[in-house]
């Protein structure tokens, strides 16, 4: 197992991040300076994340 310690710079495309685990995992990631897009099949949820 490979484990990343400098996540600066990575970029991340989340399904499921409007909400739950997607959104839990889009906020970890922000935090360590990954770029992200999300998707989610609920827009208003989607929005409410930004």
């Amino acid at each position: 197992m490979v484990l990343v310690r400098d996540w600066n710079g990575s970029v991340a495309f989340i399904t499921g991040g409007g909400q739950g685990i997607g959104l839990g995992i889009a906020r970890a990631l922000g935090k360590r300076g990954v770029r992200l897009a999300l998707a989610d099949i609920d827009e208003a949820a989607l929005t409410r994340s930004e």
